[in-house]
């Protein structure tokens, strides 16, 4: 009975931190999420483990999360291999894109690549994730689906970057067994 008491303390707490965060980044004006947006794109294309990386398995940004678009449209243009990420049921796969002008809304109104795009299936690419909530311990909430920890269970070696705003960061993220976390947290302050 304890054990059940913490994991429903655990999972009250996630949803009392999404609110928070979610509420906080939705108060953003559009200058400012694009402000931060674009300083966080700058941090991210100047990084070592970026320019070295040929193939990128990246988020397509959704409403005021961290923008993303510029960042994929950058990195196809440099020659970079990019897959996003679609949502199959109740698993997500990733498909390579050659255009932004490819993805049309999917799930939830998040823009997604065509199923008869090429499936992207290595492994060890830079992998870039969205963030809800995330602390200094590296622990990251999302949206509460589970489709990252899901996907990242059958492909551990990918070097996963968490990225968001520096005011998503709060003081203590709960962690569940299958919870998966970043290697790295990227925000438009820099790495924490």
């Amino acid at each position: 009975m304890e054990r059940l008491q913490i994991w429903e303390k655990s999972l009250e707490t996630k949803k009392q931190i999404r609110r928070e965060i979610l509420k906080r980044r939705e108060a953003l004006s559009e200058e400012e999420w694009k402000r931060r947006s674009e300083k966080l794109t700058a941090f991210l294309l100047e990084q070592p483990i970026y320019r070295e990386s040929e193939i990128i398995y990246c988020y397509v940004s959704y409403r005021f999360e961290a923008d993303t678009w510029r960042f994929i449209m950058y990195s196809l243009k440099n020659g970079k291999s990019v897959a996003v990420p679609k949502v199959c049921g109740d698993e997500m796969k990733f498909y390579y894109i050659r255009d932004v002008d490819e993805l049309k809304e999917g799930y939830r109104g998040i823009f997604e690549p065509p199923e008869t795009n090429e499936e992207a299936i290595e492994e060890g690419a830079l992998f870039i994730m969205p963030l809800v909530a995330f602390d200094r311990e590296k622990h990251r909430l999302g949206y509460g689906g589970g489709f990252y920890d899901r996907y990242l269970e059958k492909h551990p070696n990918h070097f996963k970057i968490g990225i968001g705003f520096s005011f998503q960061e709060t003081e203590y993220v709960p962690v569940e067994q299958y919870d998966i976390n970043p290697d790295r947290i990227w925000t438009d302050e820099g790495e924490i």
